[in-house]
């Protein structure tokens, strides 16, 4: 009577084993290429805005206004990263963040007219105002052309915006 040996099993992750068959068939390969393929169609993790104490500026009105920027960005962002989600979603979230960033950019103007904020950064303040309505209406513009991306952009965008240091960064700029 023939003695066989069995090859040992080799341990994988999380307690599975890979017998020799699978080892010396390429099963194991292409079953790693066909997890690679589907790790790389998912799509990046969700970045949800928090509101810190941080980012207050003390003022109840204007920070109020902020922390209900954060909530209708992350609104956005998980609704708009739903398989379903048809352009027209993304229409209307650009078209709504331009009209409430208009209120809400006059409400702050008004306010840093109000307590007298020095011209040179009230200036700067407002062309960063602009800028925003600017490049989100050009977001929109883009998605109802149904240019693709538009939603990644926004969230880099709104990243960048949210999160931006307040004020500009040398004194006169």
């Amino acid at each position: 009577m023939a003695v066989t040996t069995r090859r040992p099993r080799r341990r994988l992750k999380r307690g599975k084993t890979m017998t020799a068959f699978h080892q010396d068939s390429g099963l194991a390969e292409k079953r790693r290429v066909e997890r690679a393929a589907k790790k790389a169609q998912r799509k990046p993790p969700l970045r949800i805005f928090v509101w810190t104490d941080k980012l207050a500026l003390s003022v109840p009105e204007i920070d109020a206004q902020h922390k209900r920027w954060f909530l209708l960005t992350n609104a956005f962002l998980r609704k708009a990263r739903l398989p379903h989600t048809a352009g027209a979603t993304v229409q209307r979230f650009l078209a709504a963040a331009v009209a409430y960033a208009q209120k809400h950019f006059s409400a702050e103007e008004e306010f840093m007219r109000t307590i007298r904020v020095p011209d040179d950064f009230y200036r700067w303040h407002c062309m960063a105002h602009n800028a925003f309505v600017e490049r989100v209406s050009a977001l929109a513009e883009r998605c109802r052309k149904g240019a693709p991306g538009v939603v990644e952009e926004m969230a880099a965008f709104m990243t960048g915006w949210l999160y931006r240091p307040r004020g500009p960064r040398n004194p006169g700029e």
